[in-house]
């Protein structure tokens, strides 16, 4: 969630940041009145970077607010457009991605549960099948899996380590 950190948009920041709203960022500010700002984000939509739905009940009204920009009547969409396009070129990592790297590492903060460790698996298998579960267990990308003591000892022996 962007917010544009002038006028009321700065309050309401600091109040979310208060409130633990980690989603709300600070809009990435940018030089230049209004037109300028698009200008400058025209290229990717050009380019084919800016991808739009072939039908949604809002795409008529967005598009044609953005069309007609600076002539139609709103423009509060081509404001959340330019911030939104400014904000994907400064953090070119997919947010989803990164939410996710903070939950893993906040999963490797978190106490193992009593009997549980954490261990390195060798190769390029991507499920393992441990006894006593009904599903795989997906291998994630740094080949760390909390298992039991017991479940352990075969990936042990076959090269995995033991991480602590």
């Amino acid at each position: 969630m962007l917010i544009e950190d002038q006028a009321s948009g700065t309050s309401l920041l600091q109040e979310l940041r208060v409130d633990n709203f980690s989603i709300a960022q600070p809009a990435p500010k940018r030089d230049g009145d209004k037109i300028v700002r698009l200008r400058a984000q025209t290229a990717k939509i050009e380019g084919g970077s800016v991808l739009f739905p072939n039908d949604a009940p809002w795409l008529d009204t967005y598009l044609r607010e953005l069309l007609g920009f600076p002539n139609a009547p709103n423009d509060d969409q081509v404001d959340s457009t330019v911030f939104a396009l400014a904000w994907v070129t400064e953090h070119p990592e997919p947010g989803l991605l990164t939410y996710y790297k903070k939950e893993v590492e906040q999963l490797r903060q978190k106490p193992l549960a009593k009997g549980m460790v954490r261990v390195w698996v060798p190769g390029d298998t991507t499920h393992l099948i441990l006894n006593g579960r009904m599903n795989a267990v997906l291998i994630p990308q740094d080949r760390i899996v909390e298992m039991s003591m017991e479940e352990s000892i075969p990936i042990l022996q076959h090269g995995g380590k033991r991480v602590d």
